[in-house]
């Protein structure tokens, strides 16, 4: 998940597990200004119209510049420094023959999408940070707490994960400072909660990941400066052998 990117996304609200959906990308998006996008997809039975995006923003039901949908209007904040700590808005507005339907999308993780209905079947529109497929799985086995002699402060939390892909399974150990490493993604043990989880209560483990091709780049490094001092080396070896065997010979000679 982009800690920036964002993203809409269409799917059949009353489908369960993995399900197809209409996504609008960053990109498109950021387009959706004073003037609209207007989006079709053979997905869906509507037209879906975007407008008024804005990066950093807030429901509200005072007055506000940008006009009320359901009772609420959509308040533009200024950007943060982080980020993360931006949470986008835009109005979204469902069309088609049979009528249409405006509402405002915001980005908070906890919102739920806003369900649309249409003839018998029921339309989920969500904003959210853009997702991205991971090419392995990982399953949280324990997660393990330590805290700081007579503090609730953490010392030190790890998980123990079982990683999954086409090759098989592993086990892993996430630590703080131990991240795991696979095709060019890096996934840190970055959180976990809750935060004031009783005692006995299960935790969950957050992880943070980055994609880093050059990750691997300082092993390489290493093993061409090994290579080339094995040249060297080896260069001097000989010229030293043929020293040797040079000497011995005139030894011999005289």
């Amino acid at each position: 998940m982009s800690y920036f990117l964002w993203e809409v996304a269409v799917f059949d609200a009353k489908s369960e597990g993995e399900v197809a959906e209409f996504l609008v990308s960053d990109e498109q998006l950021r387009l959706a200004g004073e003037e609209p996008v207007r989006l079709n997809h053979d997905l869906i039975p509507f037209e879906l119209e975007l407008r008024h995006f804005r990066e950093n923003a807030r429901p509200t039901r005072e007055e506000a510049t940008l006009p009320p949908a359901g009772g609420w209007s959509l308040l533009e904040m200024p950007r943060e420094e982080e980020a993360e700590a931006n949470v986008a808005g835009v109005y979204a507005t469902a069309r088609s023959a049979s009528g249409e339907e405006t509402a405002i999308l915001w980005g908070l993780p906890e919102q739920r999408p806003w369900v649309v209905n249409f003839g018998e079947r029921s339309w989920a529109v969500l904003l959210r940070h853009k997702r991205y497929r991971m090419p392995f799985s990982i399953h949280l086995d324990k997660f393990t707490k330590l805290e700081h002699p007579g503090t609730d402060i953490p010392s030190e939390f790890s998980s123990d994960v079982t990683q999954a892909s086409g090759s098989g399974e592993r086990s892993v150990l996430i630590r703080m400072n131990e991240p795991l490493r696979d095709e060019g993604l890096v996934l840190f043990q970055s959180s976990w909660g809750p935060s004031d989880a009783r005692p006995g209560q299960r935790l969950f483990s957050v992880f943070s990941v980055v994609r880093n091709p050059s990750d691997h780049w300082p092993l390489y490094s290493c093993i061409v400066i090994g290579v080339g001092l094995l040249i060297v080396f080896t260069q001097k070896l000989m010229r030293y052998i043929a020293g040797q065997n040079a000497g011995r010979v005139k030894a011999v000679q005289g």
